[in-house]
């Protein structure tokens, strides 16, 4: 019998994914000061640069730079929620009352509020599906029994999504979950 999953909406994701999302412009005006002792035209050159690299990581969907902002505040999270959440990905699978995320993703029926969604995994936040999945994070390994967090960070329609569901291998209908 195929197993479901169901995922609920919860407001962490205006806290999380949108300061993972903000545009690194501050980072970029920052690396743009330099010694008074360069002169004008390495610095106008260094300038050139930094907004290249900057307006090129605004642009990405998800990237290696926001990755690391959500380790930092899923750490962080966690230490607030007294619990430890590890990151799972492609070739780290999470094991959720049974279900390997992400690789058992395709075989799983997943459902956010009863209704079935399309998900893939995504390094990028683009996709051919509705749902792009750019991280997991899982308190599966420390938490007590029957007490395991599973969240999935997606990029749908564009904009960035946070998924929880602490759902156990129960009927999901009636396990169903209500926004944190």
């Amino acid at each position: 019998m195929k197993k479901a999953v169901t995922v609920t909406v919860t407001l962490l994701s205006t806290l999380v994914l949108a300061a993972c999302g903000q545009s690194n412009s501050k980072i970029g005006q920052n690396s743009h000061s330099t010694t008074s002792s360069k002169s004008s035209s390495t610095q106008n050159e260094t300038r050139s640069n930094s907004t290249s690299s900057t307006n090129k990581q605004v642009q990405s969907t998800w990237n290696s730079s926001k990755k690391a902002k959500l380790a930092t505040f899923m750490s962080a999270w966690g230490n607030t929620m007294d619990q430890q959440y590890k990151s799972y990905y492609p070739g780290n699978n999470t094991d959720f009352y049974g279900i390997k995320f992400p690789a058992e993703l395709q075989q799983d029926t997943i459902k956010l509020d009863n209704q079935t969604i399309d998900i893939e995994w995504s390094n990028t936040g683009t996709g051919t599906k509705p749902y792009q999945l750019v991280a997991i994070y899982c308190d599966s390994d420390t938490a007590e029994p029957m007490s395991e967090h599973l969240y999935f960070f997606v990029i749908h329609n564009g904009e960035p999504e946070v998924l929880i569901t602490q759902q156990t291998n129960g009927d999901v209908q009636s396990d169903g979950l209500h926004p944190i």
